[in-house]
């Protein structure tokens, strides 16, 4: 059951490193965008990389799943700004 807990534990570490590295390049995009994009991106999408890193200090299938979400609206999102270039 350890081995479950330590590969969860190492999924969730994985996935908010993606996540964070992730939300720098959309913060250098968003930098350069215009106030719309801003405004969409400290109202909805910074808050809640916030929120996620402190649940993943839960380690739970459910704190992943969230992770996971969070990063295909990222990716969404920064697809969103490079099609305004």
């Amino acid at each position: 059951m350890a081995d479950m807990g330590d590969r969860l534990r190492e999924q969730i570490d994985e996935s908010l490193q993606t996540l964070r590295t992730l939300a720098d390049e959309v913060k250098v995009d968003v930098h350069l965008a215009g106030m719309e994009v801003r405004t969409r991106w400290e109202r909805d999408l910074e808050p809640r990389i916030t929120e996620l890193e402190s649940r993943a200090k839960q380690v739970t299938d459910a704190s992943r799943d969230a992770i996971h979400d969070a990063i295909d609206r990222l990716r969404r999102f920064r697809s969103e700004l490079q099609r305004r270039d």
